[in-house]
């Protein structure tokens, strides 16, 4: 099974900044922990543009996104934080070199 990689960019309102750092860093830890899947899960900042964060998850194939997008994590992340998030844009990508 080929690995899959998700590039999620989301721009934040800069009112929520903190708040949202420690949320995404705890949906990256609990990614990791809870999902047998979920080969890396890194939480960014753009250098010029700190309100936008880029999440670089690494999966081992399909099926393992598809249990982190339906877990229950995710569904509380995304509740928690539907207020601080302004634009979402998600691609996903077939890995070449894998990890």
């Amino acid at each position: 099974m080929a690995q899959v990689a998700v590039l999620a960019q989301v721009d934040i309102d800069p009112v929520h900044k903190e708040a949202f750092d420690a949320r995404a860093r705890r949906h990256s830890a609990d990614s990791q922990a809870n999902e047998e899947g979920c080969l890396m899960f890194q939480v960014n900042t753009v250098e010029d543009n700190p309100n936008r964060y880029v999440m670089y998850e690494v999966y081992v194939g399909k099926d393992a996104i598809e249990t982190h997008m339906n877990s229950d994590h995710m569904k509380s992340f995304r509740s928690d934080t539907a207020d601080m998030v302004k634009d979402r844009v998600i691609t996903i990508l077939n890995v070449v070199t894998e990890i």
